[in-house]
């Protein structure tokens, strides 16, 4: 299973002319490369769940997201997305638990694990569970082949002062002030169109299981 390259010169191509008379003078490409990811998709839910059985009963429609953008609240008015998103996870893509995101773009695509914007209940009792009993999740993010391969929890929007609900003589005081525990892998355009990158993906999210895993034995 493969990437064909008519997914980047669609991608390529919406990202100038990113509006609704050229996706509809161009409508076949899209769903040229709608098919390619769709069958994609499907083979990443089937080789993920050969190791998390959590995501067997996944499908397109529960782990693709749509190409169009919701324009309600953003001042930014352009119809599309110039990326395709993969999220696998059990319950589905507005899931709350921690999962497999793959995103592809030109240019841009990685793939990603661990819980991005979780809600603040979810972000308390992440960081509790750390305080409390950091070992388990220490032992997981400084395995070797772990870090060689993500390079470290993503620093976005990290807080600059620890949470006032924690002592300030824990060892671990940077694992508290993540808003978001994610870790990503990037990949280049050659990479992707791989024939052996769904191979690739699929050993990537087997590293990030015992990450998704501790996250989803807390929230559920």
């Amino acid at each position: 299973m493969i990437i064909h390259s008519h997914v980047f010169e669609f991608l390529s191509a919406l990202e100038h002319n990113n509006t609704r008379e050229w996706f509809h003078d161009n409508r076949s490409l899209y769903e040229k490369s709608l098919e390619s990811i769709s069958d994609f998709t499907n083979e990443l839910i089937h080789g993920i769940s050969e190791f998390d059985s959590a995501v067997s009963n996944e499908t397109i429609k529960t782990s693709l997201f749509r190409i169009y953008r919701d324009l309600r609240f953003t001042p930014d008015k352009r119809p599309y997305k110039t990326h395709f998103g993969i999220y696998v996870v059990k319950g589905g893509k507005a899931s709350p638990l921690a999962g497999y995101y793959l995103h592809i773009q030109n240019n841009s695509s990685e793939l990603a694990g661990g819980l991005w914007s979780p809600h603040k209940d979810v972000l308390a009792k992440v960081r509790q569970e750390i305080y409390y009993e950091p070992e388990k999740f220490v032992k997981i993010i400084n395995d070797k082949v772990f870090v060689d391969t993500f390079k470290g929890l993503s620093p976005l929007e990290k807080l600059k002062i620890l949470p006032r609900t924690f002592s300030g003589d824990f060892p671990y005081n940077e694992l508290l002030k993540y808003k978001h525990y994610i870790v990503a892998k990037s990949f280049t355009n050659e990479e992707v169109l791989n024939k052996n990158f769904i191979r690739t993906c699929i050993d990537t999210c087997k590293l990030l299981y015992p990450f998704n895993h501790y996250f989803n034995t807390i929230i559920q």
